[in-house]
């Protein structure tokens, strides 16, 4: 990938200057990954961090879409290493909404539409004491 560095801060014009060089969808999953391996883990994080986390992985799984391809048919890579950015009980918790809601673990949208609500509950009970 030419040493650019991939961040949060660069990633969007990474991934146009690769789809511009190379048209190569298969780079932007690769850039993708190395984002995600790029991030600090939220295992132990505050609010803000958490909060900085989802945001960061949901505006690169949002960057996959204009690919024109299935983002969930990279599921095998992006769901766990988007999943290690998060505390263990989100972890947890995602496999039992699954269960719950018969959905597919391998839904990657379905994913980020839960660890925002995951987000979104501990700031509320953050609020509330």
């Amino acid at each position: 990938m030419d040493g650019r560095a991939v961040a949060a801060n660069t990633y969007e014009e990474t991934m146009r200057i690769l789809l511009a060089r190379n048209g190569d969808t298969n780079l932007f999953i690769r850039a993708h990954q190395e984002f995600l391996e790029g991030l600090t883990p939220a295992k132990f994080a505050t609010l803000d961090e958490l909060n900085t986390t989802f945001i960061e992985c949901h505006r690169s799984v949002q960057a996959l879409r204009p690919l024109g391809k299935d983002v969930n048919g990279y599921c095998r890579v992006l769901i766990p290493k988007t999943l290690r950015e998060f505390p263990p009980e989100f972890c947890q918790r995602w496999n039992v909404h699954v269960k719950h809601q018969v959905l597919s673990e391998g839904d990657i949208l379905k994913l980020m539409e839960f660890l925002g609500e995951e987000a979104e509950e501990a700031l509320s009970a953050h609020k509330i004491r």
